[in-house]
């Protein structure tokens, strides 16, 4: 009873996710904003996550056969990697672009004059 319980919830969260997910880039769309289409775009890689977990849960609840004696158990495991290598992708691009940022001030700061209004 708990695990189906626990199931629907993840789809919900799902569905809900990815319907807000639809309705915010419409929103973004229409307004023009940049802030909010990304933030879309963000709550579109929440939506797929939940997904995986929600496919990979519902692969693990398979019973034993020929080919895998133990059953699909360690398929949640799965799931949960592949969540975290992109967790752990994501994390290192944000360093990347922000190392670029850094690097990126220090040359406009180089360009202008000391006796001139600089953005440093």
């Amino acid at each position: 009873m708990a695990e189906e319980h626990k199931e629907n919830n993840t789809k919900v969260a799902f569905f809900l996710n990815l319907t807000f997910t639809v309705l915010e880039l419409i929103g973004g769309i229409i307004s023009g904003s940049a802030a909010i289409i990304s933030d879309s775009l963000h709550d579109f890689a929440d939506s797929i996550s939940l997904g995986l977990g929600w496919y990979f849960e519902n692969e693990a609840e398979k019973g034993s056969n020929e080919h895998y004696t133990y059953g699909y158990k360690r398929f949640s495991l799965l799931g949960a990697m592949i969540n975290a290598i992109v967790l752990l992708l994501g994390a290192v691009y944000i360093v990347l672009v922000l190392k670029k940022l850094v690097e990126a001030s220090d040359f406009f700061c180089r360009e202008y004059p000391k006796e001139s209004i600089s953005p440093c």
